[in-house]
């Protein structure tokens, strides 16, 4: 089984803090300066369509709605989609989340835009399947509809591989990878060992990383422009230092 089909709902069910955990760099929670950047660069008025794809637990989805724009949020993980409409009932609050996979939108000319956050692309090191996502998202995009795209910065990566710890309740985590700089395979390993020593999970994972040139010709293929790329949610400049790579597009004619 792929890595990203199992690892998770595991983590999900399994480390129940996890969706309000902090990594150790954070001192709070960073949602509300993500959607206030989302809005801002998006430049969308309530109550437009918004997709959030890998929506995840619904962390952007769920404030997104809260600010009364009408949200879709689409996740592979069974887990993530059910506590993320466990989290409308909890606020209150109304927006639609679909269990489905990412090469398979099932939309058409429907969003005003479209978000991909939290570093959720190229989980396929097959070409094809990744720009068959971005096909996707064109389809799904009204003309002069929106896209932006979070994922980390592969130059910044092959110059410091991903290694991290951090400590759950009753879990630790151990993430080490490194991009191979020719292919820009990311290949690593994700560990989760109970502090108990009664439980322990390890995946072997791969991510596909592309530089902005080949996002580009993705993007054209597809009737895709990109707009700006950012390198943080503070708006900076992307360059090779920065820790993500945050590209806004837009969508400029129908394939069909």
């Amino acid at each position: 089984m792929e890595w990203y089909k199992e690892i998770f709902d595991f983590v999900l069910k399994e480390v129940p803090d996890i969706d309000s955990h902090l990594p150790p760099s954070l001192s709070k929670d960073p949602t509300p300066l993500d959607v206030d950047f989302i809005i801002d660069v998006l430049k969308i008025k309530r109550p437009a369509r918004i997709l959030d794809l890998c929506c995840g637990t619904g962390r952007h989805s769920v404030l997104l709605a809260e600010k009364g724009f009408n949200v879709v949020g689409l996740d592979l993980s069974s887990q993530a989609i059910k506590k993320a409409k466990l989290k409308l009932i909890t606020r209150n609050v109304k927006a639609r989340f679909v269990r489905k996979d990412m090469r398979a939108i099932p939309f058409n000319k429907y969003f005003d835009a479209i978000i991909n956050m939290s570093d959720s692309f190229g989980y396929f090191n097959n070409d094809e399947d990744n720009y068959k996502i971005i096909e996707n998202v064109s389809n799904s995009l009204k003309n002069g509809g929106k896209f932006l795209l979070e994922v980390l910065n592969r130059e910044r990566l092959i110059r410091k591989p991903l290694t991290l710890f951090i400590e759950y309740k009753n879990w630790y985590s151990i993430i080490s990878t490194k991009v191979d700089p020719v292919t820009g395979i990311e290949k690593g390993k994700v560990i989760y060992i109970k502090k108990d020593g009664t439980k322990k999970k390890e995946w072997d994972v791969s991510v596909k990383r592309y530089t902005v040139p080949e996002y580009e010709r993705m993007f054209k293929g597809v009737g895709l422009k990109i707009l700006n790329v950012f390198g943080d949610f503070y708006k900076s400049k992307f360059n090779v230092d920065s820790p993500a790579m945050i590209i806004l597009a837009q969508k400029e004619y129908n394939l069909s």
